[in-house]
């Protein structure tokens, strides 16, 4: 076998692991620790019914976009308190905020208490891969009734923001909620 045999097929077991890697949940051994539950995991309060999270779920900080998950994958990922937020949780968000496209993402300002929270822009993955890089789409808990292929999902783009229900089996980001 030639170096330049042995280099190539390296680099693709490295670039392999790395994808393999890559689609797994994120666990963190941070005060944000996704495996212990730890309730501290920090939270911004916005004056709404619950606390959000501060970082999207596989990301490193508040600005980091996270890991894309496929909606039926989500729902036993984080642990309690933690969860997806609710469609009536994720339009209660919408309606008390203000929403600014600022670089790499949204930054949502509470009309209640003036507090913030940045939503990356993180796209979607479906079966041809990534799209909307420009938005931020984010998982809900709640399925459309009447369509149960369909779960309901924060997107935000350079225009709007809103509810919508789309297709479970594309990638979306994560922002879970607790309980105040």
């Amino acid at each position: 076998m030639t170096l330049r045999r042995i280099f190539t097929i390296g680099s693709l077991i490295l670039t392999f692991s790395a994808f393999i890697q890559a689609c797994k949940p994120a666990t963190n051994n941070d005060s944000g620790n996704q495996e212990g539950g730890n309730q501290d995991y920090p939270a911004v309060d916005m004056g709404l019914s619950v606390l959000w999270a501060t970082r999207n779920v596989g990301a490193d900080s508040p600005n980091g976009v996270g890991t894309l998950y496929l909606w039926r994958s989500t729902l036993p990922s984080w642990p309690d308190p933690w969860r997806l937020p609710t469609r009536s949780e994720i339009e209660e968000l919408i309606d008390n905020c203000s929403w600014v496209d600022v670089s790499g993402g949204y930054l949502a300002t509470s009309l209640l208490n003036g507090n913030t929270l940045f939503f990356p822009k993180g796209g979607v993955m479906g079966d041809n891969g990534l799209y909307n890089e420009d938005f931020g789409e984010y998982w809900s808990s709640t399925l459309q009734t009447d369509v149960p292929d369909n779960a309901y999902r924060l997107q935000i783009t350079p225009d709007m923001v809103y509810c919508s229900s789309k297709y479970i089996m594309n990638g979306r980001l994560i922002r879970a909620v607790r309980p105040k």
